[in-house]
């Protein structure tokens, strides 16, 4: 890229290698004429005055101490190609790939280049990187390229809204899920994926959710396995019945796996306070969409509780209560049905308070 590192001859214990210099000067000394011609051989006089080379030493330790200095500025680390949804337009930005100055390499190049005296002018020793053999440096190639990305389309995507007061939980998640490239036969665990957020999230109930668009986002992806999936104890109102996924603490635990020959891109983002998370491969030509069927509904039992606060036969509501679900999530694959699993979810009760009479030997404040 352009960078120059200028190393003063001190610093690497440069000098002139007293023993190859003296067999280079014997090896040159001009032969006499009487011999040039008993070898049958003639050269002009003035090339008996041809420069020869320098042979030069190094302090290998001083050289490679100086190297790492050169390699802590030289190395980079690579970076993933990134993918990013703007509205339904899907950005890619390239990759950059990583680079390592391999030191004992480089150092035993450089030292049989000062040992063969190759030196420029000036005294100045001119290291071209092109000349290197390819070994000097190590070249890491970022684990997500564009080239993999371009190729994908949306295949699955899912939409949660975190509980209400807690909406800075989306921008939490979001950040920490980011992009993730799954690989084929991979795993993703999510409580490993969330753990940096959780001393962010400011609702128990934020992980939960997160999972959720998940497990909703892949159920459409044909080839990806929910090894590990804990439905709600009751049907909730953020997710379709049967799509939710349950985390933390002694819940469970949300895990997938990629089972195509491909990799799949999952790209969170938020909205507000809803948490996105869209599913990309490569096309199969064959679009699917997730649908969940309520086949049973369980009315919930209504449970009053008298109280002297209301009128005789007043109520109020203390809890709504929800109706039990019967559930089965089926993946429609063209004209193909598959079934995914099934969920039961309990009623949850209706509790009413109810105004009653008050005992006749209740006291009346008034006159």
């Amino acid at each position: 890229d352009g960078e120059t590192f200028d190393i003063p001859a001190v610093a690497i214990g440069l000098r002139i290698e007293d023993e190859a210099l003296m067999k280079l000067l014997r090896d040159n000394v001009p032969q006499s004429a009487w011999t040039r011609m008993m070898n049958s051989y003639s050269a002009p006089d003035s090339e008996d005055g041809k420069p020869i080379p320098l042979p030069l030493a190094l302090d290998d330790a001083a050289l490679k101490s100086v190297l790492k200095t050169i390699a802590s500025e030289w190395d980079r680390v690579p970076v993933d190609a990134a993918a990013r949804l703007d509205g339904d337009s899907f950005l890619i930005e390239p990759e950059v790939t990583g680079r390592n100055l391999e030191i004992d390499v480089m150092a035993a190049f450089l030292s049989e280049q000062m040992a063969a005296g190759t030196v420029l002018q000036d005294g100045v020793l001119t290291i071209d990187p092109g000349l290197f053999p390819p070994s000097w440096s190590k070249r890491n190639v970022p684990h997500a390229t564009a080239a993999i990305l371009e190729t994908m389309v949306q295949v699955g995507t899912a939409e949660i809204p975190m509980a209400h007061g807690f909406g800075k939980d989306a921008a939490v998640a979001a950040e920490t899920m980011g992009n993730h490239l799954l690989d084929p036969g991979s795993e993703l665990d999510m409580l490993t994926w969330l753990e940096p957020a959780n001393r962010d999230f400011s609702s128990e109930d934020s992980p939960s959710r997160a999972a959720s668009a998940v497990h909703a986002a892949v159920l459409a992806v044909p080839g990806v396995s929910v090894l590990e999936r804990h439905p709600a104890p009751y049907a909730t109102d953020y997710a379709p019945p049967g799509q939710e996924a349950v985390i933390g603490g002694e819940t469970g635990n949300l895990v997938i796996r990629n089972d195509l020959d491909t990799p799949i891109l999952l790209l969170t983002s938020e909205n507000g306070e809803t948490l996105r998370v869209s599913v990309f491969k490569e096309p199969s030509g064959v679009s699917a969409t997730v649908f969940s069927d309520v086949f049973e509904t369980t009315e919930p039992p209504t449970i009053f509780s008298m109280t002297r606060d209301l009128p005789p036969g007043e109520t109020r509501v203390i809890a709504q209560g929800s109706a039990g679900l019967k559930v089965h999530v089926y993946r429609l694959d063209g004209t193909l049905k598959h079934l995914l699993h099934s969920d039961d979810y309990p009623p949850q009760n209706r509790i009413l308070e109810m105004g009653m009479e008050r005992s006749s030997g209740a006291v009346s404040s008034g006159k």
